[in-house]
């Protein structure tokens, strides 16, 4: 009884999984970018300011081309393997590609915020 009980909670833990895991990354991949993006608004070493709709174009942008490089990088380790059915390059579609993309959408409004908060230092520290 107890391990009938405790193994259909484990599969409804693992089958509830998938869903938070991807409203998480949904979650942080607005939060992410628009705080960055308001930040570096605020910074006085940047006098071009650009719209938030080129903003997110960017990194959708960006986004699309990492989904691109994930998906043949997933179909070559899914099907690499001699056992490999005929359904392996869908990891390459359903799983590497949208990782990929994902690292890229967070990693490049960081990168910016590293970008904008070096100038700024270096705009100040040429102002002594």
């Amino acid at each position: 009884m107890l391990h009938t009980l405790l193994l259909g909670w484990i599969r409804m833990d693992i089958m509830i999984f998938p869903k938070i895991a991807s409203a998480v990354v949904a979650v942080a991949l607005v939060v992410i970018p628009a705080s960055v993006y308001f930040q570096n608004r605020r910074e006085p070493a940047s006098k071009e300011r650009h719209s938030p709709g080129l903003y997110g174009c960017g990194i959708a942008l960006t986004a699309f081309l990492a989904y691109s490089a994930g998906v043949p990088v997933g179909i070559g380790v899914a099907c690499s393997s001699p056992g490999a059915g005929n359904l392996c390059g869908l990891a390459g579609f359903f799983v590497y590609g949208p990782i990929f993309a994902a690292v890229a959408a967070v990693v490049t409004p960081l990168a910016l915020w590293i970008i904008v908060k070096r100038a700024a230092a270096k705009k100040s520290a040429e102002q002594r």
